[in-house]
Order: structure tokens, then sequence, then C-alpha cells
């Protein structure tokens, strides 16, 4: 991605989430990081 961004000069940042899914007794149970890490680290 964070190629892509420098490929077409764009002037944004590029950060990932993270999502956490896991299942328990049947269940399931979604985590959401939002911006956990940039592309660089």
């Amino acid at each position: 991605m964070d190629y892509y961004i420098m490929e077409n000069k764009l002037q944004v940042e590029v950060r990932f989430d993270v999502i956490e899914c896991l299942i328990q007794q049947n269940q399931w149970i979604i985590t959401h990081i939002p911006n956990a890490f940039y592309s660089w680290e």
C-alpha cells in the first residue's frame, strides 16, 4: 500500500487497522483496533 501511495504521489498517510476474530463457546468475539500501526513500523 505504501508503494502505491508513493508511486501516485498522493499526500496521505498509510495506516493499518487490526481486526481480531475469535470464537469461544460458539460465539464470535471481534476486536477492532483502528490505526494500530503505520506502514513503516
